[in-house]
């Protein structure tokens, strides 16, 4: 971002924000991961990796914490029971927010973990800050015709991948599945 004339970039936005960020607050678990991976991974850590935090990097902590959170609940590290348990739940903890379990209208089941979306806008000075956290079901709910359209019309809703054959709409499957809104594969049910 240091090469790129302001602007260009005042008021772009993304949704990964940094864990250096006001908004969560100097208490905040955010916080505490951002200060322990600096003093880890950052310059003159014992592990320095020789480039800063990114959002990337607390990505796959998020995730690797869902999935911890579902083996404690289920007492395994079997798969179908880890998704069974976490399942179970109104709702999901992460480090973002609770999530809830979405899906089925665009691909056909309800596996993606969907939790609070952080808005991040880049600032006069280049600093990245959020500025609001969106829930991505209202988001999608708004756009949903025109998304699944758009997708069906490439070939890639879950329906056209069902049978493997990607560049084919509803009731032109080559393959032995009737492509349809037919429910998709799902070796958890």
């Amino acid at each position: 971002m240091t090469r790129v004339p302001i602007d260009f970039l005042k008021g772009a936005t993304n949704s990964f924000p940094l864990f250096s960020d006001p908004w969560w607050g100097p208490e905040s678990f955010q916080h505490r991961w951002y200060d322990q991976w600096q003093n880890r991974f950052g310059e003159g850590g014992p592990e320095d990796v020789n480039r800063g935090v990114t959002g990337i990097d607390w990505d796959h902590e998020i995730m690797l914490r869902i999935w911890a959170h579902g083996c404690t609940k289920a007492g395994t590290f079997d798969a179908d029971e880890v998704l069974k348990a976490m399942k179970a739940e109104a709702q999901t903890p992460t480090i973002i927010g609770p999530a809830d379990w979405r899906g089925e209208d665009m691909w056909g089941i309800d596996n993606m973990v969907s939790p609070p979306i952080p808005v991040c806008e880049v600032t006069e000075v280049k600093e990245k800050r959020i500025q609001a956290q969106l829930r991505y079901e209202d988001w999608f709910e708004s756009r949903k015709d025109t998304i699944i359209k758009e997708v069906e019309d490439k070939g890639m809703m879950y329906v056209s991948v069902e049978c493997g054959a990607l560049n084919h709409g509803p009731g032109t499957c080559p393959g032995p599945f009737t492509c349809g809104r037919s429910p998709a594969i799902d070796p958890y049910r």
